[in-house]
């Protein structure tokens, strides 16, 4: 039979013996004694181990939160989610493109100016941007813009609206604003377009017919005739002509000559002429007057041509 003395220390069984002190042991240690005496030591279990695997991804994760807490804030990080904050808040936007007959063509749909929105949706107070080509015969004078009821009523009318008119009837100075037409590559004229009221509104490239040719005195085509140097030439229009316009110059008219033996050309044969107009309001059409200077006259034998350009306009443009 051994001798114990309690709370002096605890033999352990097997082949020695050890005593320690029980303020010694770990607090987590469960110390009891058993019926035979003996006294015996238990580590509790943990009821939810971690498996080591998930060690790594803890250790991640922490990693990437220390960064995220510690890292500077970029300055338009912020900006960039106000922005997208309010282009969710604008009002989307009724737009409809409308072309009258024969005018020209243009996408019916319009495309956000803003290249990374994948909604192209317009909305309030954002640009975007508007295309339009002109058919033959007709010259662009510019965008505007109405509300659908009254380009309703303006398609219901069976006379001609003149651009002053129609701009009267549109929305110009209320909310809606396009820029200055510019080319494209593909030949159309594009505006940037930006809507600032929530009503349903349509878009129109408003034209008008271009002046045409009905006829001219010498032919339009070259027959090899020979005329007096002192011959006026004229060119019939097929409607009133802005007078402003007809004058000489690049893009307005245009005189050359060419040796009708050498071939040598000569393009500064303006000199040698006066222009004039005249509007018949009987017929509705016009003449322009192309007239040799009697005390200088353009060369002899010289094939003389007249080129009439895009910028000699009709009053309606």
């Amino acid at each position: 039979m051994e001798n114990r003395e309690q709370g002096s220390g605890v033999r352990g069984q097997g082949s020695g013996t050890s005593e320690r002190k029980l303020s010694e042991l770990p607090s987590s240690i469960d110390s009891s004694e058993s019926c035979d005496g003996n006294t015996h030591s238990s580590l509790p279990t943990n009821p939810f181990p971690i498996p080591h695997s998930l060690f790594p991804i803890l250790f991640f994760l922490l990693f990437v939160s220390c960064n995220l807490f510690n890292a500077p804030l970029q300055g338009d990080y912020f900006d960039k989610i106000d922005a997208e904050i309010a282009w969710a808040n604008a009002p989307k936007l009724n737009v409809t493109v409308a072309i009258p007959q024969g005018w020209g063509t243009s996408p019916q749909t319009v495309r956000v100016y803003d290249q990374d929105r994948t909604d192209e949706t317009p909305r309030k107070g954002y640009p975007f941007s508007v295309e339009f080509t002109a058919n033959p015969g007709f010259g662009f004078i510019g965008w505007l813009a109405f509300k659908n009821d009254v380009y309703s009523e303006i398609q219901r009318r069976t006379a001609p609206v003149e651009f002053e008119e129609a701009e009267g009837l549109s929305l110009k100075d209320e909310g809606i604003t396009f820029t200055a037409p510019a080319p494209t590559h593909t030949g159309a004229v594009s505006s940037t377009v930006t809507i600032n009221i929530t009503d349903a509104v349509t878009l129109v490239p408003f034209c008008s017919a271009r002046p045409r040719v009905l006829e001219s005195d010498p032919s339009l085509l070259y027959t090899g005739a020979f005329y007096s140097a002192g011959k006026t030439a004229r060119v019939w229009f097929s409607m009133p002509l802005d007078q402003d316009t007809v004058k000489f110059g690049e893009g307005f008219i245009e005189i050359s000559a060419q040796h009708a033996e050498s071939g040598d050309r000569y393009t500064d044969m303006q000199r040698h002429f006066d222009t004039g107009y005249q509007f018949d309001p009987d017929y509705n059409d016009s003449c322009i007057f192309i007239i040799p200077k009697p005390a200088d006259l353009p060369p002899l034998n010289h094939i003389i041509s007249i080129t009439i350009g895009a910028s000699v306009l009709g009053t309606n443009g």
